[in-house]
């Protein structure tokens, strides 16, 4: 059998990357990736392993998720984005906004979410393959006729969001506004948008690409602080009660220089009673700090906007990502994370990426 090999300018990407992340993780921290993986090959064990240097390598990128890509979309009345708000143009009844970094589009209700550049080969079943892709883990290994046809038929039918600069290790090369087969590439600002579906489905949805704005999407901001500002508070205000809420907004960021808005949906109105009330009920005091850490808030957040009758807006940070500062925060009372308070929330293209052992029981 002939291995993989890995491109030589990835390689030495994935190096510094590496000596990046080494300068910056606590002295034991190697604990913690070991964690991160047992964690994912206990929940998710019909995913592809990611072993050896190859793990390593998905790791450093920043491409550890535990979850490769949920095949079918997900039901109307589990996860909904709402209606768009703010200048975004409007877009067909049946659609939604999906919104990343810098940028944003609109797809059918009916998509589901998944992973940007997951091989097709690892896709149980490419008829189901109707996602929106966010960058996360993918399994290495190689596919007879590269990675990712582009070919509805082969590799499905997706819109993958991803930075930029990762089309430079495209093979063969790949330029903004080039169609080959089923597939369109974009690139706005530091975000390509490959679009893969046929026609004329292909032309609506690049018709829609957009800059996002500052207001964001689905009553997520892009200019919050907590981008720059992990330790960024919310105004202290008590949790409200569960009747007053009328709407609430899931807003997962990257932090970190190369941070954004990662994904903004909306609450169903189904889910936002339990939500609220799991919120106000967790224990106070937060979630312990791993005994190794050194102050870590990891690479994700999320930052829930709870909008009331009477038109205030109460804001929760949801942190979980790191191996410390873990919990929810209202601004005046930290609180422990727990399996009701996320399991509405930390589901779709809010899914977590690396976490430790000690929480894997209580995030989806």
């Amino acid at each position: 059998m002939t291995h993989p090999t890995i491109d030589p300018d990835l390689e030495e990407l994935l190096r510094a990357r590496l000596r990046h992340l080494a300068e910056q993780a606590p002295a034991s921290d190697s604990e913690a990736v070991l964690e991160t993986i047992a964690t994912q090959q206990t929940r998710r064990p019909w995913r592809a392993a990611l072993i050896g240097s190859a793990a390593a390598a998905a790791l450093v990128m920043g491409w550890l998720s535990v979850a490769a890509r949920d095949a079918t979309p997900p039901p109307s009345d589990r996860y909904t984005v709402g209606t768009a708000r703010g200048p975004l143009p409007a877009i067909p009844d049946g659609w939604r906004w999906e919104a990343y970094h810098d940028v944003a589009v609109a797809v059918p209700d009916t998509w589901g979410y998944g992973t940007s550049g997951v091989p097709y080969c690892a896709v149980k079943d490419v008829a189901e393959r109707t996602t929106v892709g966010r960058p996360g883990a993918v399994p290495l290994m190689g596919c007879s006729g590269g990675l990712q046809p582009d070919m509805v038929a082969v590799a499905g039918t997706f819109v993958d969001m991803s930075p930029s600069r990762d089309l430079r290790y495209r093979v063969p090369k790949v330029a903004d506004g080039e169609s080959t087969g089923d597939r369109t590439t974009r690139i706005v600002g530091a975000t390509a948008i490959e679009v893969q579906a046929r026609q004329p489905l292909r032309d609506q949805i690049l018709a829609t690409i957009t800059p996002l704005p500052v207001t964001g999407a689905n009553g997520c901001r892009r200019d919050v602080p907590l981008v720059d500002d992990p330790s960024w508070r919310p105004a202290a205000q008590r949790l409200p009660r569960p009747d007053p809420v009328t709407d609430v907004a899931v807003c997962t960021y990257d932090i970190g220089a190369d941070g954004g808005l990662r994904a903004a949906t909306q609450l169903p109105s189904s889910a936002i009673r339990r939500t609220v009330e799991a919120l106000s009920s967790a224990p106070q005091g937060g979630t312990p700090d791993r005994s190794v850490c050194s102050g870590s808030y990891g690479d994700q957040v999320t930052l829930l906007r709870m909008s009331d009758t009477s038109g205030r807006t109460h804001e929760v940070v949801l942190r979980y990502a790191g191996c410390a500062h873990r919990g929810i925060d209202d601004g005046s009372t930290v609180r422990a994370l727990t399996k009701q308070a996320l399991a509405d929330v930390l589901i779709g293209p809010h899914r977590a990426g690396a976490i430790g052992m000690e929480i894997s029981d209580v995030v989806p």
